[in-house]
């Protein structure tokens, strides 16, 4: 009896042996690896920047004896705005101001008087609507403009200065680029037109209108909301 139960237990053991020899030579399956999620860009968000670049003025009055010296220089400034992106379309809001150095001297008709111009900022509220390739905007903009045109006549060391204040339309477009999530560089063109005037020199000058170009590079900070 005591043999038969020897006999049994060795079975017993022996079984048990192959049985983890077996599930050791079972092949073992890979873990499984799942791509990285890639999020795509979103342009939703609040923007914040600089820009700088070339502009021009040019000033015209139907007066003939008021000479209309246009200036062309720097203009250097900051934006702040909101974009909203609904697939590739991108809608928003950007006010910005420019200081802008524009200023033209020349001899009047009568050239014992100098004609003096001075255009030296820019403020506006625009919106923006445009179309997204991924990082890459196109873009159109429009909006309300503001500015303060200064001029004078000058005759035998006496000025006689005018300025006014003065609304108008603006518009243009731009390209940008994010080459970062959140840092955009980009380039835009604007037009603003600020009407025509009367202004006091010397004398009356009626309806002198005023207009301006600016080409800039941008630079802004994106703070996504997406």
């Amino acid at each position: 009896m005591r043999s038969k139960i020897i006999g049994l237990l060795a079975v017993a053991v022996s079984l048990g042996f192959s049985q983890v020899a077996s599930a050791a030579d079972m092949p073992v399956k890979a873990p499984i690896v799942r791509a990285p999620v890639v999020v795509p860009f979103s342009w939703t968000g609040i923007y914040v920047g600089l820009n700088g670049g070339w502009a021009r003025d040019s000033i015209s009055t139907p007066a003939a004896n008021f000479v209309q010296p246009n200036g062309s220089g720097g203009a250097f400034g900051g934006q702040v705005g909101f974009n909203y992106q609904w697939q590739q379309i991108i809608v928003g809001a950007e006010f910005d101001g420019d200081w802008l150095a524009l200023k033209g001297s020349a001899p009047c008709a009568n050239p014992t008087f100098i004609c003096n111009t001075e255009l030296d900022n820019q403020f506006s509220a625009r919106g923006r609507v445009g179309v997204a390739f991924d990082r890459f905007l196109v873009y159109g903009t429009g909006g309300v403009a503001w500015t303060t045109f200064k001029g004078s006549t000058v005759n035998a060391g006496a000025t006689f200065p005018d300025s006014s204040t003065r609304t108008g339309w603006i518009a243009g477009g731009g390209v940008e680029y994010a080459f970062w999530n959140n840092l955009i560089i980009g380039a835009e063109y604007l037009h603003a037109d600020y009407g025509s005037r009367n202004m006091t020199y010397d004398t009356v000058y009626p309806n002198v209108a005023v207009t301006s170009d600016v080409v800039r590079a941008r630079v802004s900070w994106l703070f996504n909301l997406h």
